[in-house]
């Protein structure tokens, strides 16, 4: 496997990983969301809000996830270069 392969790879992998996490975050929420919803209408907005905001480990994980996206792309495009170049 050449070095441009194995960017590309890696990068793909990062990136695909990335996407899981925040898919997986994104499905959490929301059904966290329906739930509190489902459970008494009369639940005052301010505790609504309170009881579906992100805790600080998903906002962790979700600034992870972008991050993985991030460097997998950056390490597609280096391979893809680096495919063009030759090298």
């Amino acid at each position: 496997m050449t070095r441009a392969r194995a960017f590309i790879f890696a990068g793909g992998f990062g990136a695909g990983a990335g996407f899981l996490i925040a898919l997986t975050l994104w499905i959490s929420s929301f059904s966290r969301y329906m739930y509190v919803e489902d459970l008494d209408p009369a639940v005052p907005p301010e505790v609504f809000r309170k009881l579906v905001a992100f805790a600080p480990a998903e906002r962790a994980l979700l600034y992870v996830s972008l991050a993985c996206v991030a460097l997998g792309l950056l390490l597609m495009l280096i391979g893809g270069a680096r495919r063009k170049r030759g090298s």
